[in-house]
């Protein structure tokens, strides 16, 4: 398959919080990562990919994270993506769960940037495996169609 070098985007409209997670993944040896404070900017940069997606649910503009993280499934449903987010409302976590995340983040905990660096090693690592196995899908689904 040769290398897989994963993406990982990561949107919030707040600038400092940003710059802290960009520490926090610099000390964590993550290095290919995107991070943005505009929506329409993050989803022009995903293409059809399998990315690790980071999204708050506060965003500027008329879109929350929901809204965004249907937009990723809607690319490509085998991008791993994580809910990170203050909302205590419990409707609104009930539906970033029914919208089919991979991890929530609750951005009130005290080890949320130790969780971040975690889960964004495991979507790194669940992207990876995700990619061999649509891969080996395709490669099957070609093979009945030709075969």
């Amino acid at each position: 398959m040769g290398t897989v070098n994963i993406a990982t985007f990561i949107l919030d409209n707040d600038q400092e919080v940003l710059d802290i997670i960009e520490e926090t993944l610099d000390k964590a040896g993550i290095a290919n990562y995107k991070l943005f404070t505009d929506a329409e900017l993050f989803m022009d940069g995903l293409n059809d990919e399998i990315h690790v997606c980071l999204v708050d649910h506060f965003l500027i503009g008329k879109k929350t994270g929901l809204d965004i993280l249907s937009e990723i499934k809607a690319k490509n449903e085998h991008s791993f993506v994580i809910a990170y987010t203050a909302m205590k409302n419990p409707d609104v976590i009930i539906n970033y769960i029914e919208c089919d995340i991979d991890e929530f983040i609750d951005k009130n905990k005290k080890d949320h940037l130790k969780r971040l660096t975690s889960y964004i090693q495991k979507g790194i690592k669940g992207a990876i495996k995700r990619i061999g196995f649509s891969t080996f899908i395709k490669t099957e689904r070609d093979k009945l169609h030709n075969g």
